[in-house]
């Protein structure tokens, strides 16, 4: 009722409905279908059969989701990765994908990257994501916790709220990490809290562009993450961050402490990174570039 009243209301105003996110999809074929709109645009921001963990919850959304994107005249995709794996799945969709990365508006201006302050205090690691299992918070307090346990001086700031919150705060006091891991939760400045860290670090089991790591590029921070998933299109190895192979293996909590200190050990390393970061991410991922493709896309359909 209230979607088909919502179509009513925006009647005459619309030429096409685009919608953002897993549960709104449900609802916009019938907003575009009382609305008189042209056409319906889905922007697949998360892959539900990889996002969610195993079991029937999973099954359920990828089944429900799978019907509401079918009914789209176009499916937005934000990585070469997340384009390859829908077409893996649904090959009938190939005609209707389009690749539209996302982007932030900490890119909206030219800024100076972040300049390093030097210090000899310990490296600061920031990683932003709620609390869930996709982002593999787990295996990152454990490499932490190795990372440190070789001697290395270190915090690590997690920006996030959600459901594993009280499980998490629990696995770092058993690691010993009370005092290494700072918890912000709610509403936060990404231009502000980013540049107050070294390292930008990600763990997760999947990543459909992964925009907290490019806002982290554009405040000039090197990338630590799973060599997967949108991190691929975003982090160029060795130039703009390190991206750990093995995300899924037993071993992976350990080549990401590997990673950690060989980055503790360079400054110079990680400044390289920065600099080369902001400038790929003022480069290739501008808000006027999404811009030009959602343009592109809509004149098409219109």
């Amino acid at each position: 009722g209230e979607a088909t009243a919502l179509g009513r209301r925006l009647r005459g105003t619309c030429d096409i409905v685009h919608a953002h996110g897993p549960r709104v999809a449900f609802w916009a074929d019938t907003v575009a279908h009382a609305a008189h709109a042209r056409a319906v645009v889905l922007t697949l921001h998360e892959l539900r059969w990889l996002s969610l963990p195993p079991g029937p919850k999973r099954w359920l959304w990828t089944a429900l989701e799978d019907a509401a994107n079918a009914r789209a005249d176009r499916l937005v995709v934000l990585s070469s990765d997340a384009q390859a794996r829908v077409l893996a799945r649904q090959p009938a969709w190939r005609d209707r994908l389009v690749l539209a990365p996302g982007t932030t508006p900490l890119l909206a201006e030219p800024t100076p990257p972040r300049t390093p302050v030097p210090h000899t205090e310990a490296l600061r690691l920031v990683s932003v994501g709620r609390l869930h299992w996709v982002k593999g918070y787990d295996a990152l307090l454990r490499a932490v916790a190795e990372a440190r346990g070789r001697g290395f001086a270190l915090t690590l700031t997690i920006v996030g709220d959600g459901p594993l919150e009280s499980a998490l705060r629990a696995q770092a006091d058993a690691l010993g990490l009370r005092d290494v891991v700072r918890w912000q939760s709610g509403a936060f400045d990404p231009g502000r809290v980013l540049p107050e860290h070294d390292v930008f670090v990600a763990a997760s089991h999947t990543e459909t562009q992964g925009i907290a790591a490019l806002e982290a590029m554009a405040c000039g921070l090197p990338v630590l993450a799973p060599d997967l998933g949108g991190f691929r299109d975003l982090v160029v190895p060795d130039v703009t961050g390190v991206l750990v192979p093995g995300r899924e293996g037993d071993a992976w909590p350990h080549a990401l402490a590997d990673a950690i200190v060989a980055l503790a050990h360079d400054p110079a390393r990680r400044t390289r990174m920065g600099l080369a970061g902001h400038e790929r991410a003022h480069a290739h991922f501008a808000p006027s570039m999404a811009a030009a493709a959602l343009t592109d896309l809509y004149r098409g359909l219109i």
